[in-house]
C-alpha cells in the first residue's frame, strides 16, 4: 500500500502549474492526518513517483505537458492498483467526468473548488467513498 502510517493518508500531487502544485502540497503538509508523498509536474515523473511511493491518493491535473491525466491514470493503475486518483480540471464538461471515472478515477474536481473541499475529497476518497464532484 503506501508508506504512510496507519493514521496518515499519503497524497501525491501531479500538476504542471507550479503555483497550483506547491499550494496543494503546502496545504497537505499542514494537515495532521495527511502526508505529502511528493510532487510531479509531468506524467513521466509521476509514474516514477507513484511506483516508488505508492500513495493512497493522487491529485492529478487533466492537462499535463506530456499527455492527459486520464491516460496517465490508466497507466498508473496498472502499477499501483490500490492508489486512488482524483482528477483536477478546469473543464466542466460532463463527458470529461465520464471518461475520467471510466478510466478509474475515483473523483473529478474542478480546480475552482476551495482547498478545504479538495482536502475533504482526499480524505473521503482514501476511505473509499467515490463520487463525481464538480
Amino acid at each position: 500500500m503506501s508508506n504512510s502510517s496507519p493514521s496518515n493518508i499519503s497524497v501525491a500531487v501531479v500538476d504542471d502549474q507550479i503555483l497550483v502544485a506547491e499550494m496543494l502540497a503546502y496545504a497537505i503538509t499542514k494537515e495532521s492526518d495527511l502526508h505529502l508523498a511528493g510532487v510531479a509536474t509531468n506524467i513521466a515523473d509521476a509514474l516514477v513517483l507513484i511506483a516508488d511511493e505508492r500513495p493512497d491518493v493522487v491529485l492529478i491535473d487533466y492537462v499535463l505537458p506530456d499527455g492527459d491525466g486520464i491516460e496517465a491514470v490508466k497507466k498508473m493503475l496498472r502499477n499501483s492498483s490500490a492508489t486512488r486518483f482524483i482528477l483536477l480540471s478546469s473543464n466542466h464538461e460532463s463527458e470529461l467526468r465520464e471518461l475520467a471515472l471510466d478510466a478509474g478515477c475515483a473523483r473529478v474536481l474542478s480546480k475552482d473548488r476551495p482547498i478545504d473541499e479538495v482536502l475533504a475529497a482526499v480524505r473521503s476518497t482514501a476511505r473509499g467513498d467515490a463520487s463525481s464532484l464538480s
